[in-house]
């Protein structure tokens, strides 16, 4: 079979199993097992094994679901809910002040568990209803929180820099160093921008009640 049939075949079984639910795990490495006997034969089938052998034999590789795991811990304990409220007593007497401390979490939650998907699901979960109650402009209050989960990728620990390292070679210390100064620098423009389009269209974002602010 040609290379190009290939191609569009399995690019087709790709979208046909994501469109049933099937976990993306298993149908990357399955399509990807089955390319390679097509291509190189039985014989490839070992190259797939001694990959898999050695990238869960590394150090480096180990990281990875211990952060995915800190992330499950934050979610299930409750310490994200307890942050925001915290920072909604804080933040919530000004315009935008929830979009705020839903990107601050965000951004705490990125230097803790190195991936974006446990930032956007808890603040999507908490944040996002008390936003749409208050009247909060979807747009804002969507985006706050989707931009917001995009840091966990820059703001080390970041699984995608250690594979990102792995793969290729580079320093996973300086990446990580690099994404430091980057990560709180996107995050500060981040609100900014929110207090900022606040305070011009006021309808965006509205201050909380004042029967809901804290009295510090």
């Amino acid at each position: 079979m040609a290379t190009s049939t290939l191609v569009i075949l399995f690019f087709a079984l790709l979208i046909f199993f994501l469109l049933f639910g099937v976990p993306l795990i298993f149908v990357i490495g399955g399509l990807a097992t089955v390319g390679i006997y097509f291509t190189s034969g039985v014989g490839g089938l070992g190259m797939v094994v001694s990959q898999v052998t050695n990238q869960m034999s590394s150090f480096l590789t180990i990281a990875i679901p211990c952060f995915v795991f800190l992330g499950c811990v934050l979610e299930k304990t409750g310490i994200a809910e307890e942050a925001f409220e915290l920072l909604y007593k804080i933040f919530g007497r000004i315009r935008g002040g929830l979009a705020v401390s839903s990107v601050i979490v965000c951004t705490i939650f990125g230097a803790m568990t190195g991936t974006a998907a446990a930032s956007v699901v808890t603040m999507g979960l908490i944040a996002l209803p008390a936003m749409l109650k208050r009247n909060y402009n979807t747009r804002m209050a969507v985006g706050a929180v989707a931009s917001g989960g995009t840091l966990g990728v820059i703001i080390p620990p970041s699984v995608l820099m250690i594979l990102y390292g792995l793969f290729t070679g580079e320093s996973i210390g300086q990446m990580f160093a690099g994404g430091v100064f980057s990560g709180i620098t996107i995050s500060f423009i981040f609100c900014a921008y929110i207090l900022i389009r606040s305070a011009i269209q006021k309808d965006y974002a509205p201050a909380v009640p004042k029967e809901e602010r804290s009295s510090i």
